[in-house]
């Protein structure tokens, strides 16, 4: 427990950082995660003895990165234009498994599959990293990551000390219907937090060109509930997978928490909540 204490602190540390920083660095990072991501899930399911084309996939997340982040810069680059790369490297890895003349469906499985999960999920997270504003984007920011964090933070020590009737054992024998209840309680009240820190810190630092709330508290306390399940959902599909392909965790990138997807998997599912929210605001 000391060892996965201690490496979220740096994890949070560096996220901090990143989010102080923003601008390249910060992109630079999300694509090296997304990478990282998309190559966890090609390796679980090469241990289930599947045999996914990968080279369309880390093809896939250039592609959105590069769509998203230059659509501004290059006329030419829309969202018609991601759509439309996108969809070539979903074909493109569809085919490779066809000429390669085996009817091996569970590779076309395990080569498509990251594109949609993980890989849609991160266009979100990488679009809260172009909104407009520095102050949008770490507030954005810091909901998708703290919301999700402590989300799974109350839900893993309530679980253990009251937890008796599980959520879905299935898919994940740890949780419990305690442990979920205590992360729904938690995603709200830090939902409706983050805010107000956020805004009182600007207007500390920023005087008449401070942020003004985006919303009403009662607002984010409702995207803090809706987003406390997604969050708890994306964990559990994280689960699914391993599960599926018969391992533990997705990696030991970091001692005491796993891999990249061990991490990101609540957190992906709730970037894609802080985006449709803030779309909704009109940002």
């Amino acid at each position: 427990m000391l060892k996965r204490i201690i490496t979220g602190v740096v994890l949070l540390a560096v996220a901090g950082g990143l989010i102080v920083a923003q601008g390249w660095y910060l992109r630079a990072a999300l694509l090296v995660m997304a990478l990282t991501s998309f190559f966890e899930m090609y390796r679980a399911f090469r241990k289930k003895g599947m045999h996914p084309v990968t080279w369309p996939g880390y093809l896939f997340c250039v592609a959105e990165a590069l769509c998203i982040w230059f659509e501004d810069k290059l006329a030419f680059l829309d969202g018609n234009h991601l759509l439309m790369g996108m969809t070539a490297c979903v074909m493109l890895g569809i085919i490779c498994v066809v000429i390669k003349g085996k009817p091996d469906f569970e590779a076309v499985e395990a080569t498509v599959m990251p594109m949609i999960y993980p890989g849609l999920l991160f266009l979100a997270f990488m679009e809260l990293s172009d909104l407009q504003g520095r102050g949008m984007v770490t507030l954005a920011l810091l909901m998708t990551i703290l919301t999700s964090a402590m989300n799974d933070t109350f839900a893993l020590f309530v679980g253990k000390a009251l937890g008796k009737r599980k959520l879905i054992p299935g898919i994940s024998p740890n949780k419990t219907v305690a442990g979920a209840m205590a992360g729904l309680a938690a995603s709200v009240a830090f939902s409706v937090a983050i805010p107000l820190a956020v805004v009182a810190v600007d207007a500390h630092f920023s005087g008449n060109a401070a942020m003004t709330m985006p919303a009403p508290w009662w607002a984010f306390a409702i995207f803090g509930l809706v987003a406390g399940v997604i969050s708890q959902l994306g964990d559990l599909t994280a689960s699914l997978v391993k599960r599926y392909c018969g391992i533990k965790d997705y990696g030991k990138l970091f001692p005491g928490h796993g891999g990249m997807m061990d991490r990101l998997d609540a957190i992906l599912f709730t970037a894609a909540a802080v985006y449709a929210f803030f779309t909704a605001l009109g940002y």
